[in-house]
């Protein structure tokens, strides 16, 4: 992270920036609006059975979308602002953007690999059966993806912002790191989208 994220200090951003994390040790949401803008992304994309959580003396942080996946009641709202969210985990159709057969299967057979890896190597450390692993980190993150869509869900009818961009939850699963470029079209395709919306309502 460090080779793309240079570090700074939140304060000194010139912009209201805030990061979430979830401490699982005190069971309780921790908003970063100081400090290390490093140690704020990384424990805020600290998403379990993916990423390592962060520790510390009193801590245990992992990503805050397990408590707050939609956590704009910590936006700093200003007068004539736009209030803009983005929703990745909605339920609505997938939008598939144009990418050639080739390219899709040389990007699969790569992760594909890879993915054959991460999973041998869960063999290793995991006390449970070759046949009962998959599903198991299958069943959690499922269980995870329905927690947080009904949360956000009810976050986004509270606090009815002006333009939302949706992003379907069927667009990747939470292991699809090869899908990176196809993903970054369907936010562009969506973002697009919901500002001609906002755009034909003013």
């Amino acid at each position: 992270m460090k080779e793309f994220i240079p570090d700074m200090i939140i304060e000194n951003l010139g912009i209201h920036y805030a990061a979430t994390a979830a401490d699982i040790k005190n069971n309780k949401e921790v908003v970063f609006t100081r400090g290390s803008i490093y140690d704020a992304v990384r424990a805020s994309i600290a998403i379990p059975t993916v990423i390592a959580p962060v520790k510390t003396d009193h801590s245990l942080l992992v990503d805050g979308g397990v408590v707050n996946p939609v956590p704009i009641n910590h936006v700093n709202r200003i007068k004539n602002d736009i209030f803009v969210v983005v929703h990745v985990i909605a339920n609505i159709p997938v939008y598939n953007p144009p990418i050639t057969k080739i390219e899709k299967e040389r990007k699969q057979s790569i992760y594909s690999k890879k993915i054959k890896d991460f999973y041998s190597q869960l063999n290793k450390i995991n006390p449970m059966s070759k046949n009962e692993n998959m599903g198991y980190f299958y069943l959690m993150n499922k269980k995870v993806s329905l927690l947080t869509y009904q949360i956000s869900t009810m976050t986004i009818e509270k606090y009815s912002p002006d333009i939302l961009i949706q992003i379907s939850r069927e667009s990747c699963d939470i292991f699809d790191f090869y899908k990176a470029e196809e993903l970054v079209e369907i936010g562009r395709h969506a973002t697009i989208k919901s500002i001609e919306e906002y755009k034909s309502k003013s």
